[in-house]
């Protein structure tokens, strides 16, 4: 209405029609549409068959690890306490924070006995 585009709608009435509609532009979520990958049958099966043989590989000496990583965790602290939630009021959280730098987390899990191992830098 500032910018004179829709002169005729008052902001309050605009207000009034996304609240019966239940549309909240504020709020927005993310999401990864993955593309098709051809080989991914030949894929899916080498790794089922890792899987499957791990107990007679391990028997010949051979382990199975799974590994997987975690990088730049943000290290944060907010500047203010949270606010607890109370009756009809949601939590809030500061928005601003102080950074103390980024840690990765590696972690690796070994198949044949279950032992998890991880390392933090």
């Amino acid at each position: 209405m500032k910018r004179g585009i829709v002169p005729s709608i008052p902001h309050t009435l605009s207000g009034a029609f996304l609240k019966s509609a239940d549309i909240k532009p504020h709020r927005s979520r993310d999401w990864l549409n993955a593309k098709p990958d051809p080989k991914f049958a030949e894929k899916l099966h080498d790794i089922c068959e890792t899987y499957r043989l791990t107990t007679e590989r391990a028997a010949a000496g051979i382990q199975t690890i799974s590994v997987d990583e975690i990088i730049e965790i943000q290290a944060l602290e907010r500047i203010a306490p949270t606010q607890q939630m109370t009756s009809g009021r949601v939590e809030r959280r500061e928005f601003a924070y102080q950074r103390h730098g980024t840690h990765t987390l590696i972690a690796w899990f070994n198949v044949a006995t279950g032992k998890v191992t991880l390392q933090l830098g």
